[in-house]
């Protein structure tokens, strides 16, 4: 029969310490190489961008972007312009860039086209805001139960998912969705035009885009550039709804982009209005200030607006 030694306590805490710290090398030594391969299964990252996205990047810009993300990443980088956004969401789709600076309806119709991509982070206002919201300006004399009977809504662009895209998917004046066929929506060429209208008495009221931060009862502040507009045409508007909020667009990944990457390039966007300035203000549009971390749900309705822009048209959806 075996017998066993009676050993003292302090034996077994020390065999006990040795197992762990024997089973944590193991568990760190099969990780490592893990954590290593995706730096050596991509060889080098791959960015993509359009090749006119509000500005032109000179090649010195460039060579700063791609040095940044280099140092962030601890590899290679390559920068892809795209002629405009269906390429950019191809190539993204097809796995021939990782990462990729987006508008959040060119992001909407990326996800609805794979559900391979993931937001990371996108640009906060310097008002604090996180996007834009759509607005239902209205003749001080009518309201929303008047507008089948009103001289017609204004809207600029059928494929604007900002202003008619967001109200397609959200706004019920009869608690019904819009189909987009309503007689009294009137199609104009751009926001100036809806004002004109509104001045010939040719409409009733039009749909904009305001600041995220801001409330219904907020919308047309005296200090705000549309309700300065607004004051010329002579009519008393007011604003009757407000949509939720659709985000700034973001800078999105493949999803199955390695957690460690993910990791470094949230880090690379966030701190990157006090690390490096200069670069910050190079890749945020006008009116921002820095990038905030973002998730896919809150791009619901830049979802929703996509989707039913595409029914409206008629066109195959995204």
């Amino acid at each position: 029969m075996l017998q066993l030694t009676r050993r003292p306590l302090r034996f077994w805490k020390t065999l006990e310490a040795a197992h762990a710290i024997a089973a944590l090398v193991i568990s760190f030594a099969a990780a490592t190489p893990a954590a290593a391969d995706w730096r050596k299964e991509l060889g080098t990252f791959r960015i993509g961008m359009i090749e006119a996205q509000g500005k032109q990047y000179s090649p010195a810009d460039l060579a700063r972007l791609s040095a940044a993300y280099s140092g962030a990443l601890g590899m290679p980088v390559e920068i892809f312009q795209a002629k405009d956004f269906p390429s950019l969401i191809d190539a993204q789709a097809s796995s021939r860039i990782e990462y990729a600076f987006y508008t959040a309806q060119a992001y909407a119709t990326a996800y609805l086209a794979c559900e391979c991509v993931e937001p990371l982070a996108a640009p906060q206002g310097a008002d604090g805001s996180a996007g834009i919201k759509t607005v239902l300006l209205l003749d001080e004399a009518l309201s929303v139960a008047d507008i089948a009977n009103s001289k017609g809504i204004g809207f600029a662009g059928k494929d604007s998912l900002s202003t008619y895209g967001v109200a397609l998917a959200s706004f019920q004046p009869k608690g019904t969705s819009l189909t987009g066929t309503e007689s009294w929506l009137r199609l104009e060429g751009a926001p100036s035009d809806m004002l004109i209208g509104l001045q010939n008495g040719n409409l009733d009221g039009f749909l904009a885009t305001v600041p995220s931060s801001l409330k219904l009862n907020d919308a047309l502040r005296k200090d705000t550039a549309l309700s300065l507009e607004l004051s010329k045409t002579g009519r008393k508007i007011k604003a009757v709804w407000l949509s939720d909020t659709v985000p700034n667009g973001p800078h999105a990944v493949r999803k199955n982009l390695a957690p460690e990457a993910k990791e470094a390039l949230l880090k690379l966007l966030v701190g990157m209005a006090a690390a490096n300035p200069d670069l910050n203000d190079l890749l945020l549009p006008e009116g921002a200030a820095a990038f905030s971390p973002v998730s896919h749900q809150a791009y619901g309705l830049a979802l929703k607006a996509t989707k039913a822009l595409a029914e409206a048209s008629g066109a195959p959806k995204p």
